[in-house]
């Protein structure tokens, strides 16, 4: 996956929040795969996956549904927030 801006956060909470609590570990993951496998392509040909976009978490993003966004960050935005950012973290290990 390329790197992450913070614009790629904020996009990925709305995509979070727009899906019950239960469900949104498991669709973390696979916006990190799917910008991973997005990534991957554009480094072997240079150019964007027609599918998994251009390897950026705001490519994924922005292929889902999306709550709005928020007028002040909620509790539970930054719930969103912190998951993205532990899950972000341990992959950099």
């Amino acid at each position: 996956m390329r790197g992450v801006h913070l614009a790629d956060l904020e996009w990925a909470v709305r995509v979070l929040l727009a899906v019950p609590p239960a469900e949104r570990a498991d669709l973390l993951e696979r916006m990190l795969i799917t910008a991973t496998r997005g990534d991957q392509f554009y480094r072997l040909t240079g150019r964007n996956h027609p599918v998994h976009g251009t390897g950026t978490l705001m490519s994924v993003a922005s292929r889902l549904p999306m709550a709005p966004r928020p007028a002040v960050l909620t509790p539970d935005y930054l719930r969103c927030l912190a998951m993205i950012a532990l899950r972000i973290g341990d992959q950099s290990r």
